[in-house]
This record gives structure tokens, C-alpha cells and sequence, in this order.
């Protein structure tokens, strides 16, 4: 099975509906008829390593993580505008949600625990942070502000 880039597949199946991030594959996931899309009902795996998300191409990479053994870092990505990880449960160090000027909405249904830090700062349009009633554990410190 090959992934393409949620860009990639939205194109070649001729839908206009705007760049939607967190998309794994250019296939119909769930049964719901939408080439592409994720939920919580798909396939999770544990991650190894640390994830700085640069590019469209890293949050794809990261979209079926239920753990990730190092940290998750989301900076100053003038570009991301959506954050949806509908695996995510964990990450072993840090997870940072910092100075992204474009970012309205992060989605993180199953996130339980961090082993340091969670710090989701100073991302100035952000108007919708959905999951984190499932936090039980942060390590050190839980840090949230505009």
C-alpha cells in the first residue's frame, strides 16, 4: 500500500475542499466514503523518536502514532493551520504547540499523558483545542495560553 500526501490526494480525486493536514492515505479509511480521511477507529502504532513538524509531509508521518517515545514539537509553522491526531495518546518527553500564527484548531482526542512538558502557547488564532479532558499525567509542567 502506498501513501500519498493529503494534498496529493485530494488533487487527483478533484476535490476542492481546502488542505486538510492530518491525512494518512488517498484511500476510504473508515467506510464513510471519503478518500483520505482518519479517525479514531483506524490502525494506531507506537512512534519512535522525536517529531519537529516542518512540513505537511512530518504531520502525516506522526497521523497514526498512539505514542511517541520522544517529543512532538509543532514551532513556528506560518503554514498549519489544523492539528488533528485522532491516535495520539502519549508522548514519552514534550509535547509543544508554540508560535503558530495561522493555527485555529488542535485536535487531540486521545491524549493522556506527557513525560515533561505540554505547552500550547502563544498561537494567536487558535479558537479550538478539543481532547485535553482526557489528560491524566503531565510529568513537570502544563502550560496553555493565547
Amino acid at each position: 500500500m502506498r501513501f500519498t500526501s493529503s494534498i496529493e490526494c485530494w488533487l487527483r480525486n478533484g476535490l476542492a475542499l481546502g488542505l486538510v493536514l492530518a491525512v494518512a492515505g488517498c484511500q476510504d479509511r473508515d467506510g464513510e466514503g471519503v478518500p483520505g480521511d482518519r479517525d479514531a477507529d483506524d490502525e494506531c502504532v507506537p512512534c519512535d523518536g522525536h517529531f519537529d513538524i516542518r512540513g505537511a509531509e512530518d504531520l502525516d508521518a506522526i497521523a497514526s502514532c498512539d505514542s511517541i517515545s520522544g517529543y512532538l514539537w509543532m514551532t513556528d509553522q506560518a503554514w498549519l493551520t489544523e492539528v488533528d491526531l485522532p491516535c495520539l495518546e502519549s508522548v514519552e518527553l514534550s509535547l509543544y504547540v508554540e508560535d503558530n500564527p495561522s493555527l485555529t484548531e488542535l485536535q487531540l482526542p486521545r491524549f493522556r499523558s506527557a513525560g515533561r512538558h505540554v505547552r500550547i502557547q502563544h498561537n494567536e488564532t487558535l479558537v479550538r483545542v478539543d481532547g485535553l479532558e482526557s489528560l491524566e499525567s503531565v510529568g513537570l509542567d502544563l502550560q496553555i495560553s493565547h
